[in-house]
């Protein structure tokens, strides 16, 4: 399979003159960035089966992924940046995302608090260390009347290679238990990207419609936020208007079309709640090669080695 796909990228390339990339998403299921592999320690199980598993995506799925973002990942306001990077970027490794003098860029910013303690829940992104023109975004809202409404940006400079934004300050309106999109802006082979990453999630409801709506209407840029990601990837907790990889678009023939990028089933052997999404206006058109996830679970549930029950989910374009 990763020669076919090789193949299709080398024959494409001569085409368009254009190089391709990969964006790959992953919720890690309350994965603690600061304890899975500390500096000076043996890593942990869950660390090991997750470094595996993303390296036998790039041996025999995907190549290279340039851009990644982990959701549920934990990491508390006191934690070790080192432990922190260490961990991330074992993961990174495995996914084969490019480093310049042995860096890569990453970030770990909060997305939302926690109804049951403080600590934090951030979107890490790990990020081709050949990109330039780097910015992140962290974009929240306000709840009234059970709607997001009032959404604010929060623009988070890139400071070289290590971006922290883990902090107990945030917004007095931020609600226990919703998340909020993250993402990065910038500039590879010539060609300018804006991808984000979200946990779509609220209280006490798995299946988040309201969000879900709401997040659309982010991306066409109904909402004062200036520049919404172009792509949005994440575990959105809801299946997809439409399951189809490699681009469907719903609604077909009505206004405020999205299109859907889907590899199947990756939440469970059942679920299918993990993806990408773009306005219709952005979507990613031919050539497109392919939507791919990681190799399934080993037992498809919560438990086993992993931690997760999610595939991870890239896509290549």
């Amino acid at each position: 399979m990763l020669q076919r796909i090789q193949k299709r990228l080398k024959r494409a390339s001569k085409r368009t003159q254009a190089r391709y990339i990969t964006a790959f998403h992953w919720n890690l299921n309350v994965y603690n960035a600061n304890t899975q592999h500390p500096v000076n320690q043996n890593p942990k199980t869950q660390h090991t089966a997750l470094c595996n598993i993303a390296q036998n995506y790039t041996q025999n799925v995907t190549p290279t992924v340039n851009v990644a973002g982990f959701t549920e990942v934990l990491v508390a306001n006191n934690a070790t940046p080192a432990n922190v990077k260490k961990c991330l970027n074992e993961i990174g490794d495995g996914l084969n995302i490019p480093k310049v003098g042995g860096n890569r860029y990453t970030a770990v910013i909060r997305c939302g608090r926690s109804a049951l303690n403080e600590s934090s829940e951030t979107v890490a992104i790990l990020l081709d260390g050949n990109a330039t023109n780097i910015q992140y975004n962290l974009d929240s809202f306000e709840i009234q009347g059970n709607q997001p409404s009032k959404w604010m940006n929060t623009p988070i400079n890139c400071v070289g290679y290590d971006t922290m934004f883990v902090t107990s300050e945030y917004p007095s309106f931020w609600q226990a238990d919703y998340r909020f999109p993250v993402s990065v802006s910038f500039t590879l082979n010539g060609q300018q990207y804006n991808i984000g990453f979200v946990h779509n999630r609220r209280p006490g409801e798995v299946h988040t419609g309201v969000l879900m709506d709401n997040l659309r209407k982010y991306m066409e840029g109904k909402t004062n936020i200036k520049a919404p990601p172009n792509l949005l990837g994440g575990d959105f907790n809801i299946t997809p208007a439409c399951n189809q990889a490699n681009k469907c678009i719903y609604p077909p023939n009505g206004h405020h079309k999205f299109a859907y990028y889907s590899s199947g089933a990756n939440t469970t052997p059942a679920h299918n709640y993990d993806y990408f999404i773009s306005k219709e206006a952005n979507a990613i058109n031919q050539p497109i090669v392919t939507v791919t996830q990681t190799a399934p679970l080993a037992n498809g549930g919560p438990n086993h080695i992993t931690g997760s029950d999610h595939r991870g989910v890239g896509i290549s374009f």
